[in-house]
């Protein structure tokens, strides 16, 4: 057997212990191929998470509806607006007369409607949705 270049067998080592340079070649190749695909993957969306179904894209488009009716109604905007922290106020203040629609788990525990902090919050969460809603 010969212990010098690596011309017959690729992965074989030269005696200065480095690769053939055929050797090198392909697996600088294997990484060009790698990254170029991953490069490929990101600018598809692939590994970015904003697919269609993704909450992120969906927040953004959410957020520029927002931004977009603001700024083209701003009466209207603001309209609802005031509706949002009238609700608010009453809701801390203990005048509210929001419930939850029946069925809706995420209140079922009593202490939603048995402390009075809980309560306001739940009733300003609930007219908050209502005026978003509308």
């Amino acid at each position: 057997m010969a212990t010098g270049g690596g011309a017959k067998n690729p992965k074989r080592r030269t005696s200065s212990g480095t690769r053939s340079a055929k050797s090198q070649s392909r697996a600088s190749s294997n990484k060009t191929r790698t990254r170029s695909k991953e490069r490929t993957d990101t600018k598809s969306g692939a590994n970015s998470g904003d697919t269609p179904e993704s909450p992120n894209l969906e927040l953004a488009h959410t957020l520029f509806n927002f931004y977009l009716h603001a700024a083209t109604r701003p009466t209207e905007f603001w309209a609802h607006s005031s509706q949002v922290w009238q609700e608010m106020i009453k809701s801390f203040a203990g005048i509210s007369n929001i419930t939850p629609a029946k069925g809706d788990r995420r209140f079922a525990d009593p202490i939603w409607t048995t402390n009075p902090m809980y309560r306001a919050l739940m009733q300003g969460f609930l007219g908050w949705r209502a005026e978003l809603e509308n």
